[in-house]
């Protein structure tokens, strides 16, 4: 805490909290904390991010866009509020929204997994599998190891009429998640790298 300027103390303990309640799914406390600290901060970088994220999870689509189109306005180095709208926007079967999502996350981020993978899975959803491919065969040299990319990639492939490439990748999807049960089977939907987001798809349909 001594390390902290003093004019800052409010807003890091203040966030602690809300991340606290966050990790319990007590959205109702969380919340309040947010619109005060929005309020009270409202050009810190990633705070709007934050918030629109637990909206996310929470399903409140609607102010999760207008936290994360705000962050995206005060924060043009970073492509995770992109990702997560990406994400957002397959969740509600806009994958025409999604896929410029994508590409606005990739022009910032062009050698970020995410941004690929959120690309790969708007192109499977507009019917260019194609495009797709190319897309998750980028996120999978990225993230070797995420299962959904293997899963998705395997759809891709089956798409395309690969079939004994799609076989590997779901035999790679299987082992993966045979090695981390524990891990959800989405992930990738704008949390910083390598961190687990279970908010960024349903579990993978069986096609």
């Amino acid at each position: 805490p001594d390390q902290i300027p003093p004019a800052d103390r409010l807003l890091v303990s203040s966030a602690g909290r809300a991340a606290a309640l966050l990790s319990e799914s007590r959205y109702d406390q969380a919340f309040p904390i947010f619109d005060q600290l929005i309020q009270k901060y409202p050009n810190t970088p990633f705070l709007h991010f934050a918030y629109g994220a637990a909206l996310a999870s929470s399903s409140n689509y609607d102010r999760a866009r207008t936290q994360l189109l705000e962050e995206a306005r005060l924060n043009a180095t970073t492509s995770l509020p992109y990702v997560r709208l990406a994400s957002i926007s397959l969740k509600l079967h806009d994958p025409d929204q999604a896929l410029q999502f994508s590409q606005k996350a990739l022009e910032i981020t062009p050698e970020s997994a995410e941004s690929h993978y959120m690309m790969g899975r708007s192109l499977l959803e507009i019917g260019n599998p194609a495009g797709a491919v190319e897309a998750l065969e980028i996120a999978r040299r990225l993230a070797p190891t995420s299962p959904e990319v293997r899963f998705n990639l395997a759809r891709a492939y089956t798409k395309t009429h690969r079939l004994e490439e799609a076989q590997h990748e779901r035999s790679e999807f299987e082992r993966l998640q045979a090695e981390n049960p524990q891990t959800p089977t989405e992930h990738m939907g704008g949390q910083p790298p390598h961190s687990y987001d279970p908010m960024a798809g349903a579990a993978p349909a069986q096609n």
